[in-house]
């Protein structure tokens, strides 16, 4: 019942300070012009299940990721308000962050890992689910998958 959802994330855009986005148990999306008062837009079903983790690009305004118990990220324009991409990754996510350089994705996963996916190489990419240049366990804290080009990515490659 629609009554009983919960709404899982909150993020307000940092280029579009008036919009903020919201996920919930259920797998739904919504933007608001928090300014305006109003739905910019709904994505009703964005995931088939619960959506965990919801983030804005760093660079570009219209670009809305999200990810959760499906195992998907999503990836949303909310100028127009449609579906851009979607990708499998290995495992269910429960929270996303955007680097500041808008090539590099972080995702948390219900399994304890950290994950860091370059855009780029999702663009490119023909393979089902999406491979991460590198994976922390976030219980030991240190590389499980070295970059695949030559050695971890450096240090000020995640700075925020």
């Amino acid at each position: 019942e629609e009554r009983d959802v919960a709404v899982t994330g909150l993020r307000y855009s940092l280029l579009r300070p008036d919009a903020l986005a919201a996920c919930d148990s259920v797998g739904h999306l919504q933007v608001w012009d928090a300014r305006a008062l109003r739905h910019l837009h709904r994505f009703p079903r964005a995931h088939t299940s619960a959506v965990r983790a919801i983030s804005f690009s760093a660079q570009n305004s219209d670009l809305l990721i999200s990810g959760g118990d499906d195992a998907r990220l999503v990836f949303w324009d909310v100028n127009s308000g449609a579906q851009i991409r979607e990708v499998a990754v290995e495992s269910e996510l429960c929270s996303l962050s955007y680097h500041a350089d808008g090539y590099l994705l972080a995702a948390g996963t219900v399994d304890g890992m950290a994950l860091v996916f370059d855009l780029r190489m999702l663009a490119s990419k023909s393979t089902a689910t999406a491979e991460p240049v590198v994976r922390w366990d976030a219980h030991l804290g240190e590389p499980a998958q070295q970059h695949r080009r030559g050695g971890p990515l450096p240090p000020t490659a995640l700075r925020a």
